[in-house]
């Protein structure tokens, strides 16, 4: 059977020529099927899910087989010719011949004042104040009040300790302090449930907003320095999204949400996209740039 794909990361475009050989099913779930060939974890799924830096989309024909993707089983062979992908003894063939290639790096904003940032902030939790959310980070900036939600009591662990790790990153990063920025993050990376632990949401998003917002800062490079140090304390899929960030891309859904928020554009249809990724993916990401824009507000005098 072979399948065509639709869209494909500009970043797995220009990998597979280098690849050329085999590879191994490394998870399958209901929507998504990871490839791990390499060093490089490439996903396939539908149309429904967005576009992650390593990741292709597969036509509207595509759907689960018995609750498994693609009919896919963890450990069969995968092999890698040119613009094709091979899963297991030839049984279903992905054709990237004719996938648009979509690029999710981001273009650093030059021109940024400290009224920008107090007009995003303000607008960005107006937005989210009502927002019900189930993202402890989120939550605990008080952006989405936690009245709206399960997690909400004081005595609840993880609730203190997003808290903690909220206050000790925004402290590490306005000192400008790479040591404690960097025993921070080491804290925050695995943190949480999942596929992407939540701390590991969280600092994408602030990866993110650094990158976009603050690209010439050195607290910028602190953070990206501080990350690459503690990249392989979480699990295989969040090791490469955050790998992935540190070459300055980003998943397709907080790529649109900065541009928005740069732009002064409407932010309702990106923020919406974004809450929809995993279970709290979206919301800890967003947390994440929130943060990052109230650390530059917070510093605009010492920058």
């Amino acid at each position: 059977m072979i399948i065509n794909a639709v869209r494909a990361s500009t970043a797995v475009v220009r990998i597979l020529p280098s690849i050329r050989g085999c590879g191994y099913v490394h998870s399958v779930y209901r929507q998504v099927v990871n490839i791990l060939s390499s060093d490089i974890l490439i996903s396939l799924h539908p149309q429904s899910v967005f576009l992650s830096p390593y990741s292709i989309v597969l036509d509207h024909s595509v759907s689960a087989c018995h609750g498994c993707f693609l009919d896919s089983h963890i450990g069969e062979p995968v092999h890698i010719r040119d613009s094709f992908i091979i899963l297991g003894k030839r049984r279903v063939t992905i054709n990237l011949k004719n996938a648009q290639h979509v690029s999710l790096s981001l273009k650093p904003l030059r021109a940024l004042t400290q009224q920008d940032l107090e007009r995003w902030l303000e607008k960005l939790g107006q937005l989210t104040e009502a927002t019900q959310s189930n993202s402890l980070f989120l939550n605990a900036l008080g952006c989405a009040f936690s009245r709206h939600t399960k997690h909400n009591r004081s005595d609840n662990t993880f609730a203190r300790r997003s808290h903690s790790i909220l206050a000790g990153i925004a402290s590490a990063c306005e000192a400008g302090s790479y040591g404690d920025l960097c025993s921070q993050v080491r804290s925050t990376i695995g943190f949480g449930m999942g596929l992407t632990p939540s701390g590991d949401d969280l600092i994408v998003g602030m990866l993110g907003a650094f990158h976009f917002f603050a690209y010439d800062r050195p607290i910028r490079k602190y953070l990206f320095g501080a990350v690459a140090s503690n990249i392989h304390s979480t699990t295989l899929q969040s090791h490469y999204m955050l790998r992935a960030a540190l070459d300055g891309l980003f998943p397709q859904v907080l790529c649109k949400m900065l541009l928005a928020i740069a732009s002064d554009g409407c932010l309702e249809k990106p923020l919406e996209q974004l809450g929809s990724i995993g279970a709290t993916s979206g919301d800890d990401m967003l947390a994440g740039v929130i943060v990052a824009l109230d650390v530059l507000h917070n510093t605009w005098s010492k920058l």
